[in-house]
């Protein structure tokens, strides 16, 4: 029976990684996908992820409640590795992303995201999306604390030391 569970995965696997291989080998998918990474929409998105401004003051922030005090010349070089750093990663940003739109979406389904975030409401709603996750993941997260907590007591409850 174990036998047959294997088999079935790897039959599984091979046969998405070999869907996956296909789809990439779409050209009409791949410059669908790029468009959709390339959206002023989406490259928004990606700004608001490596905001300099944003990182900076967080940053900046949590060095001075640990007591760190900063200079203007610092804060200034902060920003310039910021910067230089961000601009390293984006390009991989984009590609991860690209690669991950080709993984997920059809050549349909692309279309249609960018036609609705060239509109005002799909755009509008795009651009939330930051204040959406902020938002949801501050009202996960002591749910998910609770759970966490409860697992391991449960946990311990069974598999003592």
């Amino acid at each position: 029976m174990i036998r047959k569970i294997a088999a079935l995965a790897v039959t599984a696997s091979l046969l998405l990684a070999v869907g996956g291989a296909l789809a990439k080998d779409d050209p009409e998918l791949r410059a669908a996908a790029e468009s959709y990474i390339q959206h002023p929409i989406t490259q928004g998105v990606l700004d608001s992820v490596t905001s300099v401004e944003t990182m900076r003051s967080s940053l900046v922030s949590h060095l001075q409640a640990e007591g760190t005090t900063l200079s203007n010349d610092q804060i200034e070089t902060l920003s310039r590795i910021l910067q230089e750093e961000f601009d390293r990663i984006r390009p991989k940003f984009e590609t991860a992303m690209t690669k991950a739109v080709i993984e997920i979406y059809s050549l349909k389904e692309i279309q249609a995201l960018n036609e609705f975030y060239s509109s005002d409401v799909g755009a509008s709603a795009m651009m939330k999306t930051g204040m959406f996750m902020r938002s949801f993941n501050a009202g996960a997260a002591p749910i998910l604390r609770e759970f966490y907590e409860r697992l391991d007591a449960r946990i311990d409850a069974i598999f003592p030391e």
